[in-house]
C-alpha cells in the first residue's frame, strides 16, 4: 500500500510533481525469462570428493600442478607488489583463483 505521507511535491510552471519513495508499487512488474543453472559439485560438505569424477593423474603431474600453482601466487603476489608502486599498470589479481589459471 502506498504511504501518502511519504512524498514531496515540486511545483514546476503550472504543473506539479509528486516523488513517491514507493513508486515501484504503481508500476507493473512482469517476468521477461526464467532460468534453471545447474552445478557439478564434485566435493561434498566434508570435503570427499567423488571418486568417479577425480581425473586420473600421475603423481608427477600432481607436484607439476602444485608447482605451478605457487609459481602463479609468487608471481601475482610480486606483480601486484608493483601495481601498487606505481611501477606496472593495471593489474587484476588472481588470489583464489590460481586453479583456474592452471
Amino acid at each position: 500500500m502506498l504511504d501518502i505521507h511519504n512524498y514531496r511535491s515540486l511545483q514546476i510552471m503550472d504543473l506539479t510533481v509528486n516523488f513517491v519513495r514507493d513508486i515501484l508499487l504503481l508500476m507493473p512488474e512482469r517476468i521477461i525469462e526464467s532460468f534453471n543453472i545447474k552445478r557439478l559439485d564434485i566435493l561434498d560438505e566434508k570435503g570427499n570428493a567423488d571418486e568417479s569424477l577425480m581425473p586420473s593423474l600421475s603423481d608427477s603431474e600432481i607436484k607439476k600442478i602444485y608447482e605451478l600453482l605457487i609459481l602463479s601466487r609468487t608471481f601475482d603476489h610480486h606483480a601486484l607488489s608493483l601495481q601498487r608502486e606505481g611501477r606496472m599498470g593495471t593489474y587484476a589479481s588472481i588470489l583464489g583463483q590460481e586453479a583456474s589459471q592452471i
